[in-house]
Order: structure tokens, then sequence, then C-alpha cells
């Protein structure tokens, strides 16, 4: 770009040169040098349209830094790390929907509160803007109307953050604001009073959503499993799901079996409950050994414990 501005100005320059040199009426000089400097302007505009935007950037915030029911909240001070780990993003042109930056799977070392994205080498004009937090590098990414999947394979695949925004990319606008959000609840499980001989507990989630777009809309029908291994230093079991399926009258079901270490199932049991978007679910599953060996659900709701209904014992 720079070349071709030079060059043009170097070819206008020897023009005006040998106009000047030239023993013209005044007039005719000055209807020249006026011919001269409207073709040098319309060079410079031509020149500067081509010209990438080089000042703009997007600064990456966290929103969602504690669960909005949590009564133990971390700091909300912390470095953007602390919350979110890693980052992809997908920037499309608004008009046509081609991609024109991917960013594959990058980790955040910074102890920055924010992350700053330069747009380097995009020209002016409105994109669209779409960014995962927390996904795994081999996760698969939707295009920008697309839903992503949030348990591939009934995975738990983290805490996902999403962000997405259209920007107007602008040479007057230096910086432009987005903030990441929460695409699951958390379900929190204390264990209690479990005996020695129980080994592992296999915890599977049904009718839960299985993928959420840009807009944070939800669609499909999934289930998440996560195997947990339990010892006496252990007994807080934390998995991450996405909201509970809008079907079965708003409801999920939380299966849990316990295992021996020979793999010998011991008791399965099964509750509903209800998983929100940035909310905690936390529940106390307690072994009662006095009475049939049973497992009992209860719910924190409004800091009391209450008791889960539809519970089945397995031998």
């Amino acid at each position: 770009m720079h070349s071709y501005l030079s060059i043009k100005l170097l070819i206008f320059n020897h023009i005006f040169t040998a106009l000047l040199d030239f023993n013209y009426l005044p007039m005719k000089n000055s209807i020249y040098i006026l011919f001269f400097l409207l073709l040098l302007s319309a060079c410079v505009k031509e020149a500067v349209e081509k010209c990438p935007t080089q000042y703009s950037s997007v600064r990456v915030l966290v929103q969602d830094k504690n669960h909005s029911n949590d009564s133990t909240p971390i700091s909300e001070d912390l470095p953007f790390k602390a919350y979110v780990g890693n980052l992809c993003y997908t920037l499309y042109n608004a008009e046509t929907y081609e991609p024109v930056k991917v960013a594959p799977t990058f980790g955040i070392n910074s102890e920055e509160k924010e992350v700053t994205i330069p747009f380097e080498g995009v020209p002016e004009g409105r994109y669209l803007l779409t960014l995962w937090g927390n996904m795994p590098s081999n996760a698969g990414i939707a295009t920008h109307d697309a839903p992503t999947a949030l348990h591939e394979g009934s995975g738990e695949q983290g805490d996902v953050y999403l962000a997405s925004n259209t920007l107007e990319i602008t040479s007057e606008q230096k910086h432009i604001f987005v903030s990441m959000k929460r695409t699951k609840g958390k379900v929190e499980i204390i264990c209690n009073n479990f005996p020695d001989s129980i080994a592992k507990i296999e915890v599977n989630i049904l009718r839960v959503f299985g993928k959420v777009d840009k807009d944070f809309t939800y669609s499909t029908e999934t289930s998440v499993t996560k195997t947990f291994p339990l010892s006496s230093a252990s007994n807080l079991l934390e998995m991450f799901s996405a909201p509970t399926f809008y079907g079965d009258n708003g409801k999920s079901e939380i299966d849990l079996t316990l295992f021996t270490a020979s793999n010998k199932i011991v008791l399965s049991t099964s509750a509903a409950i209800s998983i929100r978007r940035n909310e905690l679910c936390i529940l106390r599953a307690s072994y009662d050994a006095l009475h049939d060996a049973k497992i009992i659900i209860e719910q924190l709701i409004d800091g009391q414990w209450e008791g889960m209904g539809n519970l089945s014992i397995v031998d």
C-alpha cells in the first residue's frame, strides 16, 4: 500500500514540477494546479480505503466469576485465568458470515484480569465475534449460527464459558469490551458415612441440554456421566452440567451408583433435581446402614436440607 501511494505521489510531483517550468498564464497555472490537487486527493482516498485498520482490539472480561447462589464465593479480583484458563474464537464477516480470523484453543498465562485480543490487519467494518472459554482442545466448535455440543459423548467437558457480540471495527473505536458468561451449572454432592468398602461412585445426570449456540439458546437432550474415586480424604464430588432439559416438568434425574474395588455394584439410587445456568445444585448423599443399607439424598434449598423424592434402591 505504501509503495503504491509513493509511486503515484512521485508521478504527480513530476507533473506538478513540469507545469511550473512552463511559462503559462496565472489562470492556466491555477487550473492545472487545481486539477493536480483533485487527482492527488483521489489517490490518497483510494489508498486509505485499501489500508487495514490497525487500532481496534477486543478486551475480554469475565462476568460470571461466582455462581449466583454461592454462599461461600471466591474473590472476584483474581486474574482472568483463575476463572477461564483457555480461549478460542472466530471472527466472522457480518454480511457474508465468512470466517475472517480463527484462533484455536490457547492457554491464558498472564496475571492480568482481562485478556486483550488485537485485530491487526482486519479492515474497518461490521463483524461477529464468538469466544469460547475452558473448552477441551479437541472439542468441535460449530459455525456462527449452529449450536456447539456441551457434553460430547456424555463427557463433562468442564466449566465452559461463552461470549458473542457484534463488533463495529473503526479507527475511532480503540477498544471493544466483551464479557464471558457460564454455559453450565455445577452439581456438588457431599458424601456422608460411606463405608470403606466403597471405592468409587458413578454419577449419571439424565435429561440435560446437549448444545448451546452463540446466543445462549439451548437445544437437544443428552446425559452427562462422571466417575469419582472415593476416599476418606475426599467426600465432595463436583461436576459441571448443562441446564435441565425443558421437558419432563423441568426436572433432570441424577443416578448414583456405588462400586467396590472389584467393580461390584453395591447400591444404586436416583433423585429428581433441577440444574440452572451459573447456579450451584448442592446435594447430600448419606449412607444409612441401619435401614436396609440405603442412600438418603437431600438438596440444600434456601439454607435448609430438604429430602428428595423418587428414590429407588437396587442391589
